[in-house]
């Protein structure tokens, strides 16, 4: 039931269960807790809002600075940074957010060094 196929169709029903109208609603809920509980699934799975460790490099104290500035712009209601041990741990970042976080701190951030 893993399959990139069966994780669409819950999550439609998921969408379903959410936006149906009467009847439907209802039916589309219990179908979705009973696959789910079936399969073992949860709500995060049909998330497509993962939150990982994305690991991003600076060069100087004040690329550091504007770093984590576009990281609180991007993510201001939670805590995202995380500081990495090891080699390399002084030019490195790395924050937890979603995939579409960090793809837009990345470009923020690539912009707004070359504007500099």
């Amino acid at each position: 039931m893993q399959s990139e196929k069966s994780l669409s169709l819950l999550k439609k029903l998921a969408a379903l269960a959410e936006s149906g109208v009467g009847g439907e609603k209802e039916t589309a809920k219990k179908k979705l807790e009973e696959l789910m509980a079936r399969y073992g699934l949860t709500e995060a799975d049909l998330s497509d809002d993962v939150i990982s460790d994305h690991e991003f490099v600076f060069k100087d104290l004040y690329q550091k600075r504007l770093l984590r500035q576009v990281f609180y712009h991007v993510n201001y209601d939670r805590e995202v940074l995380r500081f990495t041990a090891g080699k390399g741990k002084r030019t490195r970042l790395v924050f937890r957010c979603t995939e579409a976080e960090a793809l837009q701190a990345k470009i923020e951030y690539e912009f707004f060094c070359a504007l500099w």
